[in-house]
């Protein structure tokens, strides 16, 4: 269940992330925030990968996915294949911290990394 709330929190990133990073709003807020210049944005290609057999992640990516309906006035695809382009990654990190996550956001696409 902690995947849905990390994807859900993801929702209330009320910001354009070029702007400074005191004005960032993510819950929750990340432990270290490294800013770039830079933004990602979410087209009727961009697509949603959650790693296979993982049905939190997947739950996740629904929530996000109707959150996102919302915004954009269309669902977008989520599978197990497809993550280069534009694309909302979801990996597996045992490396993570228990209940931590990893957000990177690129023009190119954005990768969460939770344990």
């Amino acid at each position: 269940m902690r995947f849905l709330l990390l994807f859900v929190s993801l929702l209330f990133v009320e910001t354009t992330w070029g702007q400074e990073a005191s004005s960032i709003s993510v819950i929750p807020m990340p432990a270290k925030l490294v800013q770039h210049a830079g933004e990602f944005t979410i087209t009727s290609k961009t697509r949603i990968v959650v790693p296979a057999g993982a049905p939190d992640w997947a739950m996740a990516a629904d929530a996000l996915n109707d959150r996102l309906a919302v915004s954009v006035g269309y669902r977008i695809a989520v599978g197990h294949k497809g993550g280069s382009g534009n694309a909302i990654k979801c990996e597996l990190n045992p490396k993570v911290a228990k209940e931590g996550y990893m957000l990177k956001v690129k023009k190119s696409g954005v990768t969460v990394e939770a344990s």
